[in-house]
């Protein structure tokens, strides 16, 4: 090897080393910011859907109170209602979509009370033409006490005729409550449903990312020239979407920052099944997110 090429190469040599010491910092760097965004959240919406609320239909207060004043009939209604349909019983206003549970349910109550009636029947006959002497064979009935009403057959025939008669036309006024009510809801599910103007967005977000993501409390629609403030449904606000999955959040209007004329704007839209276009907005700690969509008809 020459002096010249010996030359040459320690001098390669030297840059090359130069390089790596000016240019390490700067992968170093690189390296970081790319490792920080490949591993911070990703979150997206995938969907928003709209769901108008409906306004509850009012019951006959007549036929409402006639049917569920009486404790046993109450009790029955409940043991035979859906949980999710249920309310009404108390409040005497029911959701459309809860019509045909509560007809089946009253259904099977109208079922009941009329084999209830049935027996009664039974036992009349059979008291009737009892001679007092030998084995009575009732037919068992929920109400009054079947015990109670064997005691008093077997001590006192009058008497026990005159409870069974009672009880039988007890379950003849409870069997035309339970149809009335029936009938009131049969008649009502036709009744078109009236939207309240308040709306629910369902609003589907995921997380892309290989770390967790936040949705803070507060978000915004925009309709026209008009925007509306919107608050997430549940009290602590804050929606933790975890890496790589999928949550489903609730927003509503925000009734005390919203303007009157946005919202009386926004109300007749949806009470009027206008399908206007709005953006919705969510929030997170480090950007916002949008997407468009319709209200429905």
């Amino acid at each position: 090897m020459t002096e010249t090429s010996a030359w040459l190469i320690g001098r390669n040599a030297l840059i090359a080393a130069i390089i790596v010491v000016v240019l390490n910092p700067l992968a170093i760097f690189l390296g970081y910011h790319i490792s920080h965004s490949l591993s911070s959240p990703d979150l997206r919406i995938e969907y928003v859907r709209p769901e108008p609320q409906i306004s509850l239909i009012q019951l006959n207060d007549n036929v409402f109170k006639s049917a569920v004043a009486n404790a046993f009939l109450y009790a029955m209604l409940m043991r035979n209602l859906p949980r999710w349909c249920d309310s009404w019983i108390k409040t005497g206003e029911i959701n459309k979509f809860c019509i045909p549970d509560s007809i089946q349910a009253l259904d099977v109550v109208i079922r009941q009370i009329d084999a209830e009636k049935k027996a009664q029947s039974h036992n009349l006959k059979i008291l009737r033409s009892w001679n007092g002497k030998g084995k009575l064979a009732l037919t068992p009935v929920m109400f009054p006490d079947f015990f109670n009403l064997m005691t008093y057959a077997y001590k006192n025939k009058e008497r026990a005729i005159g409870i069974s008669q009672s009880t039988f036309q007890m379950a003849t006024v409870f069997h035309n409550s339970m149809s009335n009510l029936r009938n009131e809801l049969d008649n009502l599910k036709d009744v078109e449903e009236q939207r309240t103007g308040n709306v629910v967005f369902q609003v589907g977000i995921l997380n892309a990312g290989d770390s967790d993501g936040v949705v803070l409390p507060n978000a915004q629609i925009k309709f026209g020239k008009l925007s509306l403030p919107l608050k997430q449904s549940v009290d602590n606000g804050f929606v933790v979407v975890k890496s790589h999955s999928f949550v489903e959040a609730k927003f509503v209007i925000n009734e005390k920052s919203a303007s009157q004329e946005a919202r009386k704007s926004w109300q007749a839209l949806v009470i009027k099944k206008v399908q206007k276009l709005f953006t919705i907005k969510i929030m997170t700690p480090t950007k916002s997110i949008e997407y468009s969509e319709q209200l429905p008809p």
